[in-house]
C-alpha cells in the first residue's frame, strides 16, 4: 500500500518521470486477468493510453493525443439508466459532426455548421432518413431507389423515382 499524504496547503502528488525514451507507466495487474496500464507512450508522439495489455501501445482502448483529440477502441457505451444522452458540444464559431467509418473511409456524416443548419451525407448505396429544419423538412432516399423524395415544411410531397436528383 502506498499512501500520500499533505499537511496545510500543500499538494500530494506522485511524478512518474522518463527521461530517456522509456515511458512512463502504472500497471495494473490482477492474477490470471488481462492486464491494464495506462501512461505516456514516448514512441508514439507522447499520447496518454490506457492499453488493455501490460505494455503500453498494444492493446490501446483510449488514446489522447496533445492536442486533447481521444480515440477509443471498441464500443462506447452511454448508460444513463432510464435518461441517457450524448452530447457533443460546439462553440459559437465552430460545427460538431458524427462521422461513420468502414474501415477507415467516410461512408456518412451529420452535422451541425456554425449556423446552426444541420447537413448529412450518405455514400452512393446508403440508405437514409433525415430530418432538417427548413424549406425541405424531411428527405427519404434509398440506394436501391425503390423511394427518394421529401415533405417539405409546407406539408408538400416531392416524390423521385431511380436516378432522379431532389430538388
Amino acid at each position: 500500500m502506498l499512501e500520500l499524504r499533505s499537511t496545510g496547503n500543500s499538494h500530494s502528488s506522485i511524478d512518474l518521470r522518463a527521461d530517456g525514451t522509456g515511458d512512463p507507466k502504472i500497471l495494473f495487474d490482477l492474477n490470471g486477468a488481462s492486464a491494464f496500464v495506462m501512461g505516456v507512450d514516448n514512441s508514439d508522439g507522447n499520447k496518454f493510453k490506457i492499453s488493455g495489455h501490460y505494455q503500453l501501445g498494444t492493446n490501446p482502448r483510449l488514446t489522447i493525443d496533445s492536442s486533447g483529440n481521444s480515440t477509443f477502441s471498441g464500443t462506447v457505451t452511454v448508460d444513463g439508466g432510464t435518461s441517457s444522452s450524448l452530447i457533443i458540444e460546439k462553440d459559437a464559431t465552430g460545427g460538431a459532426a458524427v462521422r461513420f467509418h468502414n474501415a477507415g473511409s467516410q461512408i456518412s456524416y451529420i452535422q451541425l455548421d456554425a449556423d446552426e443548419n444541420m447537413t448529412h451525407y450518405g455514400a452512393s448505396g446508403v440508405d437514409q432518413i433525415f430530418y432538417a429544419h427548413g424549406a425541405q423538412a424531411l428527405t427519404l432516399t434509398s440506394g436501391a431507389a425503390t423511394f427518394a423524395g421529401s415533405i417539405t415544411s409546407s406539408g408538400n410531397l416531392i416524390v423521385n423515382t431511380a436516378g432522379n436528383s431532389l430538388p
